[in-house]
């Protein structure tokens, strides 16, 4: 089972968080840490930390209002890849919220991406894990994501909810992602 901690400023592996959470996500996709360490002092949003045996192993971020849990990042480390710990972390973040619903979004599958491999790779890895479809995408900076979900479904209502209670009232409006349904 993987040990989980409160990622803060004053975590011991902090740097190694940093670094990994910029090689694994875009810099477009990035919200600053400053501000990821800050928000996650407030309840309904946990900064994690993953190990096993005591080797940090990956992280994430997790985002929870009401039943529905977002993970808004989730990384494992690279040379911890390909040894069954994403599938592991996406455990233990059901076994935290066992009766909620666990939402994430994807890069959509898009056949001009220059990363469709990847894309494609990472939609097969969330659907072995107990994702499908949510049944809408969102659009943000001219980046279309796919939304699964696991455990039930969601309103794109529920999911816009959920990222305003995050952000804030006053950043939401400059953030909000435009929905699209899918039919």
């Amino acid at each position: 089972m993987l040990t989980i901690q409160s990622v803060t400023k004053h975590t011991a592996d902090i740097g190694t968080i940093k670094e990994l959470f910029n090689s694994a996500f875009p810099e477009a996709e990035r919200i600053p840490i400053w501000f990821l360490l800050r928000k996650a002092r407030k309840e309904g949003i946990d900064f994690l930390a993953c190990c096993d045996q005591g080797s940090f192993v990956g992280m994430m971020y997790l985002i929870t209002r009401k039943d529905l849990t977002f993970i808004l990042y989730l990384a494992v480390g690279s040379g911890m890849r390909s040894k069954g710990y994403g599938s592991r972390m996406l455990e233990q973040v059901k076994a935290m919220y066992p009766h909620h619903r666990v939402i994430l979004n994807i890069e959509a599958p898009d056949d001009s991406a220059d990363n469709r491999v990847q894309r494609v790779k990472r939609r097969d890895f969330y659907f072995r894990n107990g994702f499908g479809p949510a049944g809408f995408t969102l659009t943000n900076r001219d980046v279309t994501y796919e939304m699964l979900i696991a455990g039930g479904s969601c309103t794109a209502e529920e999911y816009l909810s959920l990222t305003r209670m995050f952000t804030g009232a006053i950043i939401f409006p400059f953030v909000k992602p435009r929905i699209n349904n899918v039919e």
